[in-house]
């Protein structure tokens, strides 16, 4: 998903839709989320928002202190115990949202093949 998310953000950069953007996830998450991003690939909001908290999620999951299961969950600990919990419908949520954020991502930038040329 983010080599995707750059590739669009460098087509629409290439194309002067967009001014120069950093390159970390921050600095790509508040790219996508501007006005010309929106209106040009019909971006919303909870498309940015989505991809925050998958972010979140895995950043946590790779600096947890603890990962173990309970009930049916994953629960992730860090060094102050602060939890967050994954259930197996909260996974199949994100994995339906994040297939639709790729479709439409991929779409777009198949639309414009001039961009690559």
């Amino acid at each position: 998903m983010d080599d995707l998310l750059s590739a669009l953000l460098g087509a629409a950069r290439a194309a002067g839709a967009i001014p120069q953007y950093h390159e970390s996830f921050a600095g790509k998450l508040a790219a996508m989320q501007s006005e010309a991003m929106r209106r040009r690939y019909a971006l919303s909001s909870l498309d940015a928002h989505m991809l925050s908290e998958m972010h979140e999620i895995v950043e946590e999951h790779k600096k947890a202190a603890t990962i173990f299961p309970r009930n049916g969950t994953l629960v992730v600990a860090d060094d102050n115990f602060q939890l967050r919990t994954l259930s197996v419908e909260k996974l199949k949520t994100y994995l339906e949202r994040s297939k639709s954020l790729y479709t439409k991502l991929y779409d777009a930038l198949t639309r414009n093949p001039e961009l690559f040329a």
